[in-house]
């Protein structure tokens, strides 16, 4: 009797592969990826990790499917949660936490959380350009922040006395955190907490997003050499994806410094530090 359709490596998991949905774009983009990483280990390859160092400067590494995963992928243990919610971080949150892409569950215990970004390379802006330039875009949701705010945390031992203290006043005069200019005055601080907080946690930075790329020939379908990749992001290293670098401030007629603007990136990191100032207040 022929064997039961499925990824390769990819024997227990919440999807059934014999059916025609499952093989979807809505699902096949998160199915494929985690298999890719599978075959990856089996070949004895490791994923690009891109993570920070203390001062939130960009530190690009290697890292086993096995460490990301948090058990060996081909083993009889483990089991593939696709749309599932990572339960260890459900004390950080009011009602339910968000679901993610993919959790790595082994004997009843979630091991790894993970937003899962399959992309093309390159895109339409740099398809035109030579090989070294190509790039790619990468969307990522409003839930992925609630669980990059739920990694810091958890970076620091769910110590709310630690995280007050890296936190301090900032933000205590913000009156209103939906208008910009309320936030404005105050982003360079918030600028320097999330500093403050790498610096105490980058030591524990966890895996956060797996970018799998899908290279072709320009903007042919025709797959390229090489092809395939699997990339990942520590929550330290996400924050260089919105993150704005010390001459984005300026000293405005106040003395202050601060942005000339927040936009989408910017209202990114204030939304990240507001999370954790309201754990830190309020254990939620």
């Amino acid at each position: 009797m022929p064997e039961n359709p499925r990824l390769f490596g990819i024997v227990h998991s919440n999807r059934n592969y014999s059916l025609k949905d499952t093989w979807g774009k809505n699902q096949f983009n998160s199915s494929f990826p985690a298999s890719l990483a599978c075959y990856l280990h089996s070949r004895g390859l490791k994923a690009v990790y891109y993570t920070t160092d203390s001062a939130m400067r960009k530190v690009v590494s290697k890292i086993g499917i096995d460490e990301l995963y948090g058990i060996d992928p081909l083993c009889d243990n483990i089991y593939f949660a696709f749309e599932h919610q990572y339960t260890p971080f459900q004390k950080y949150v009011t009602g339910s936490i968000p679901r993610n892409d993919l959790v790595i569950i082994s004997n009843n215990q979630c091991l790894t959380s993970l937003e899962i970004k399959l992309v093309a390379l390159p895109d339409n802006p740099t398809c035109e350009l030579s090989d070294e330039y190509f790039g790619s875009e990468i969307v990522i949701r409003p839930d992925t922040i609630i669980y990059l705010a739920c990694s810091f945390i958890n970076a620091l031992d769910d110590d709310i006395e630690s995280l007050k203290e890296l936190i301090g006043n900032t933000g205590d005069n913000i009156t209103d955190w939906t208008e910009a200019e309320c936030v404005l005055p105050h982003t360079y601080e918030i600028f320097g907490s999330i500093k403050r907080i790498v610096e105490a946690s980058y030591h524990k930075q966890m895996p956060i997003i797996m970018e799998p790329v899908w290279k072709t020939e320009g903007k042919s379908p025709k797959l390229a050499d090489n092809c395939l990749d699997v990339f990942v992001w520590s929550n330290c290293g996400m924050l260089l994806l919105f993150m704005p670098s010390e001459h984005d401030f300026d000293a405005h007629s106040n003395g202050i410094n601060a942005l000339r603007k927040i936009g989408r990136h910017e209202r990114t990191m204030i939304w990240l530090f507001k999370m954790l100032k309201d754990y830190a207040n309020n254990g939620h």
